[in-house]
């Protein structure tokens, strides 16, 4: 069903019949193939909001997902996993612009929709990009690679060794200091 809605909200903003499909495919389950050299480059905003959605959902456990009812439909973020993995992600989201607002071009939303998208895309191991982060400095490059090791929440096909491993370390950590 969430492919299914993906490809519509793909295919009704412009997207290609065959890219929608294709992309529909990747971005729900956190793969990561495009079927274009410039990956996400190639599309427009409203494509790489529509990815923003979808890539965080493919972040969070597939269980908890498929639980949801239209009486539930805010239960999910009752788990203490999601909050994290979310805080996580506008915490470098907000750090990440901060540090590359100088070498990214473009209008303020510009600039935050291409943060979101590709930190997005590196904490779930999805690989899509929308520009050449490495020349946004050091300091975003090094938050990457530390974004990388952690990746979505247990349960999801994100790469990383999940959200829900940190929260057991630190909570451990926390117990036997």
């Amino acid at each position: 069903l969430l492919t299914l809605v993906l490809f519509l909200l793909y295919y009704t903003n412009k997207m290609s019949l065959f890219d929608s499909i294709a992309h529909s495919f990747t971005t729900i389950s956190t793969g990561g193939f495009s079927t274009h050299n410039q990956s996400f480059a190639f599309f427009s905003n409203n494509i790489l909001l529509i990815a923003i959605l979808f890539m965080i959902i493919g972040s969070f456990p597939f269980l908890l997902i498929a639980q949801i009812s239209f009486k539930k439909n805010f239960a999910i973020f009752r788990d203490n996993q999601i909050r994290v993995f979310l805080l996580i992600l506008l915490f470098a989201i907000s750090t990440i612009y901060i540090f590359a607002n100088q070498f990214l071009s473009g209008n303020q939303l510009d600039k935050l929709i291409s943060v979101s998208f590709n930190t997005i895309s590196i904490i779930s191991g999805t690989g899509f990009v929308s520009e050449n982060f490495e020349n946004w400095g050091n300091y975003a490059s090094v938050l990457f690679l530390l974004l990388m090791f952690i990746g979505g929440c247990a349960g999801s096909t994100t790469g990383g060794l999940k959200v829900f491993r940190f929260q057991i370390l630190f909570k451990y950590l926390f117990l036997h200091l």
